[in-house]
């Protein structure tokens, strides 16, 4: 499908271009599995290889390809480095969670699959962690599950000692761009099989570490629903902008938080934000309504289907 959308685009915009990706099928596979399903990612990634000057030659070549979507995805790290501004709660965890798949899972990972090249085994794109490990890191991963860094399979696997555990893949782009698949014929010599992945735990010295730094994580709050006062400060008990007392609340979760964010954080003009918030008052409310609830003066069929499309957009990263 999204093979066929490249084709279909690039095809308008100058058939040479898609006649020089295509010469290559390795190449034009490695970009429909490195978009991950994501047309617009994978568009990035073609006006990162203009960028380069790849469609000057013959044919794209494998390592044009690469070094533009390390290019890309280096600009998914900037922007996932930006989502503390809008998600204040999660800040911590967003720091985390970027140290984590950077520092402890792709190295991890690259140098796992070294040594089953070396063995003749399977190769593995993922990794498992046991459901309690999960539990407590929950937000950390929620923050890069949003962000499509990392995919979910959320069916259990038992993995010995009444233990179960949750497997853990990477985005396609980072495991070409950090050398975890060299090229797009190993992804045919990978497996999700517990012997052939790495597993982590409670136990495991990367993950107590990464519990032990996002334990203190306690956000306070104005009891005054009128007062936007937050603070990580627990020496607070009054607020020094309105008066009223300072409460602890419980934390809430990724989902709701984007829901409340405001319909001017929407990919559209600010006149028809405006408009829209004489009906709705908040992106969740656009997220639940039905097309003909969006519509209105100045908002028909076409303005329709692009603030739903925007509204699902925010809210699926």
């Amino acid at each position: 499908m999204i093979e066929n959308i490249i084709k279909i685009r690039l095809k308008e915009y100058d058939n040479n271009y898609w006649n020089k990706l295509s010469s290559n099928q390795d190449v034009l596979r490695t970009l429909c599995v490195c978009s991950n399903g994501n047309p617009r990612f994978a568009f990035h990634i073609v006006d990162e290889l203009e960028n380069n000057k790849a469609f000057k030659g013959n044919s794209v070549s494998s390592q044009i390809l690469i070094n533009s979507v390390r290019s890309v995805f280096n600009t998914k790290w900037k922007e996932f480095e930006t989502l503390k501004h809008r998600l204040v709660k999660f800040e911590k965890y967003i720091v985390e969670a970027e140290t984590f798949i950077k520092q402890t899972i792709l190295p991890n990972l690259r140098l796992w699959n070294d040594k089953q090249r070396k063995n003749k085994s399977k190769l593995s794109i993922g990794f498992y962690i046991t459901t309690d490990a999960f539990d407590k890191l929950e937000k950390v991963f929620s923050v890069l599950s949003y962000s499509n860094i990392i995919n979910i399979d959320y069916s259990k696997k038992s993995v010995g000692h009444h233990k179960h555990s949750y497997y853990v893949t990477i985005n396609p782009s980072l495991l070409f761009t950090d050398l975890i698949i060299k090229d797009i014929s190993e992804l045919k010599n990978t497996s999700i099989a517990i012997e052939n992945n790495q597993s982590y735990s409670e136990s495991t010295s990367s993950i107590k570490e990464l519990i032990s730094n996002i334990s203190d994580v306690i956000y306070i709050e104005c009891s005054n629903t009128n007062c936007d006062f937050k603070t990580k400060d627990d020496t607070f008990k009054f607020c020094p902008k309105c008066g009223n007392k300072i409460e602890i609340k419980e934390e809430e979760s990724l989902y709701k938080i984007l829901r409340s964010h405001s319909i001017d954080n929407l990919k559209i003009s600010k006149n028809i934000a405006n408009r829209l918030k004489t009906k709705f008052k908040n992106i969740g409310e656009i997220y639940d309504a039905g097309l003909d609830d969006i519509r209105m003066t100045y908002i028909q069929d076409v303005r329709i289907v692009i603030i739903k499309n925007a509204a699902l957009e925010y809210m699926a990263g």
